[in-house]
């Protein structure tokens, strides 16, 4: 290469190495089409809430039924805004119960996503040439865990910093998430039990519906006995139908949402397979069936008796080989 041409090509890395360092520096990137300067302006330096229809979507929904639709709007120079949706888990939101025990880690504002989202922007809003973003959240009600706090954040496009937030709204999601069999033991001609996890918002009243009683908690009748509502699942004994609470720290680790209920039966018979529980929220009851199953003992006792009988073989013929 000559010298002539290693200096020119000397001179062009040099030239693009100043050109970098000054746009490193520049406070207006070449992509930020919308940029205007902001000294002296009505408006200012700032960046401002200027519509949020939160009052109009606070309250509570039905679980599976509509859809949470939250927006807002924010005017800012000398730049344009990102819009950022968050929420934060508050289980007792808009409650009136006397429940407020509840221990959790979430006291924190999350980021939230939306089922769908719409992010738009514009500028020369105004004589100013104030940038307007706007976006809108849309939630489908699918789940209890949507109740608590949310809220919208301006967000500088360049540092990340909140330059503006919305005030924050409080939402209830009620109804019946689940009901499953979290343990039993049903033994023909023993005493039993089965024990419900529900999982709802807000705590249901429940029934137990068997065929010839309806009992509430904390309720015994004929052979049936139900225990008090529970926040934390029982401990049952397999050899004594004894409940022991599990121990305090566990409260820490359950889901506030879900409940613990149990039916005692002084003797088994096919009929329990008939056990259904009724739940009611409000106005709204709901009967689920529960589709338990009984021990076939006859198949435990056939495998018993045949061990036995192999036990007994084997018996005959080490007691043969001995007497060679």
């Amino acid at each position: 290469m000559s010298r002539l041409k290693k200096y020119y090509f000397l001179s062009t890395i040099i030239s693009i190495t100043i050109l970098n360092t000054i746009n490193c520096y520049d406070t207006k990137s070449d992509d930020d089409a919308c940029y205007r300067e902001c000294e002296g302006t009505t408006f200012g330096c700032k960046t401002k809430l200027i519509y949020w229809n939160g009052e109009d979507v606070e309250g509570v929904y039905k679980l599976n039924n509509g859809i949470i639709n939250i927006t807002c709007t924010f005017d800012s120079l000398p730049r344009s805004v990102n819009v950022r949706w968050k929420f934060k888990r508050s289980p007792y939101v808009l409650s009136d119960s006397s429940v407020n025990n509840y221990i959790g880690n979430d006291n924190v504002y999350e980021k939230l996503k939306c089922h769908q989202l719409e992010y738009t922007h514009s500028c020369n809003v105004s004589p100013d040439h104030v940038q307007r973003a706007f976006s809108t959240c849309v939630l489908n009600v699918a789940n209890i865990d949507m109740t608590g706090f949310y809220k919208c954040e301006a967000i500088d496009t360049n540092s990340g910093i909140v330059l503006a937030q919305s005030n924050e709204i409080a939402v209830k999601v009620i109804g019946i998430q689940s009901v499953r069999i979290y343990e039993s033991k049903l033994i023909p001609q023993k005493s039993g039990y089965v024990q419900l996890e529900i999982c709802a918002n807000s705590l249901p009243r429940i029934s137990w519906l068997t065929n010839s009683v309806v009992l509430q908690p904390e309720e015994s009748k004929h052979l049936f006995s139900s225990s008090p509502i529970t926040k934390i699942p029982n401990i049952n004994e397999d050899t004594k139908i004894i409940p022991r609470m599990q121990p305090l720290n566990a409260l820490e680790k359950s889901d506030p949402f879900c409940y613990y209920a149990q039916l005692f039966i002084s003797n088994v018979d096919k009929q329990i397979e008939n056990l259904k529980v009724s739940l009611a929220i409000e106005a709204e009851v709901e009967i689920r069936h529960l589709n338990i199953k009984i021990e076939d003992v006859k198949e435990n006792s056939g495998m018993i008796n045949n061990c036995y009988n192999k036990f007994n073989v084997l018996t005959v013929i080490a007691f043969l080989f001995l007497m060679i």
